[in-house]
């Protein structure tokens, strides 16, 4: 944005700013996004300029602002200057699932978006739009399982651990989530928990559906005290 809007600048000022613009695109985006209203003026000027980025970037802005239906038209802009950046598919995916009414697009987007990069944040977007579209739990193993190995955040642990328990795999689901240590905050600890609790209480139904009283008895204890992979925050109301 700091070359655009300098571009944007100089030409105000009648001065050269092709090579500006044209470093603009050339610069990474990385995580900072346009937000201030004078920047629509400074972004619509580089899109006039054919800029590469400007269309996403523009985009971006505009559905910070609540634009919806223009923030999506950009994005398909800027699938059309740049269909090679996940991202802007990523983006379209969000519009389209969360303002537009258009969930089954939705889909085939953030799928577009995993084949170009499938990042750890577009893994876990793309569970959550699974979940929230109903999909079998299943699919979403099957989505999320083969990049295990590699897992750093705490969301993608959760997920999977859900899906096997949805799957009914509750000890996948416990091997899953005493892997990790999770650095939990803002009510993750719950999200954790859950999903540990859950799995127990499983395995502890399928003991008393065998007959197990006492069995499912002390499988149901094991859901009461979280162990030390498990790390939840001092005030977080379950034990550990």
């Amino acid at each position: 944005m700091t070359l655009y809007t300098l571009a944007y600048l100089r030409r105000k000022q009648g001065m050269d700013y092709e090579e500006t613009l044209r470093l603009a695109d050339a610069a990474e985006i990385r995580d900072t996004y346009p937000a201030r209203l004078a920047e629509i003026r400074v972004l619509t000027f580089a899109r006039e300029q054919n800029a590469v980025k400007a269309p996403f970037l523009l985009g971006c802005l505009l559905y910070d602002k609540r634009q919806y239906e223009a923030a999506a038209k950009l994005f398909v802009e800027s699938t059309e200057a740049e269909p090679g950046n996940y991202m802007t598919y990523r983006s379209l995916a969000i519009a389209c699932f969360t303002h537009l009414n258009r969930k089954d697009e939705a889909v085939k987007l953030m799928e577009k978006a995993r084949s170009l990069n499938c990042s750890q944040q577009v893994l876990y977007e793309s569970a959550i739009l699974m979940d929230l579209m109903g999909a079998p739990a299943a699919e979403k193993i099957a989505l999320l399982e083969p990049h295990a190995s590699n897992f750093r955040r705490d969301d993608l642990f959760v997920e999977l651990a859900k899906a096997y328990n949805q799957n009914f795999q509750p000890e996948k689901a416990l091997q899953l989530l005493l892997s990790h240590v999770f650095v939990a905050c803002e009510g993750g600890e719950h999200a954790i928990a859950d999903q540990y609790m859950y799995a127990w209480f499983q395995l502890g139904m399928a003991r008393k559906a065998a007959g197990d009283y006492a069995g499912c008895y002390e499988l149901l204890k094991k859901a009461l005290t979280l162990p030390s992979p498990v790390h939840l925050s001092d005030d977080s109301g379950y034990r550990s």
